[in-house]
């Protein structure tokens, strides 16, 4: 869950850059419609390759007390 919070946290700073871009005049509306096409799969994308790192055995229910 911690890796989806990230990606998701991730996304939100590269649609800020790409929007800094549009309104400084380095990209276009087009561009910035792509970019943020791209972005938008960001998460899912970053969260496949975090979840590669995990272990399931260690993703387990914690009993309570």
């Amino acid at each position: 869950m911690g890796v989806a919070f990230a990606a998701g946290a991730l996304t939100h700073v590269l649609l800020f850059i790409g929007y800094g871009f549009f309104k400084s005049g380095v990209i276009s509306s087009a561009g910035l419609l792509v970019c943020a096409a791209v972005i938008g799969f960001a998460p899912i994308i970053l969260a496949a390759i975090g979840s590669r790192f995990f272990k399931p055995e260690l993703v387990r229910p914690v009993p309570l007390q």
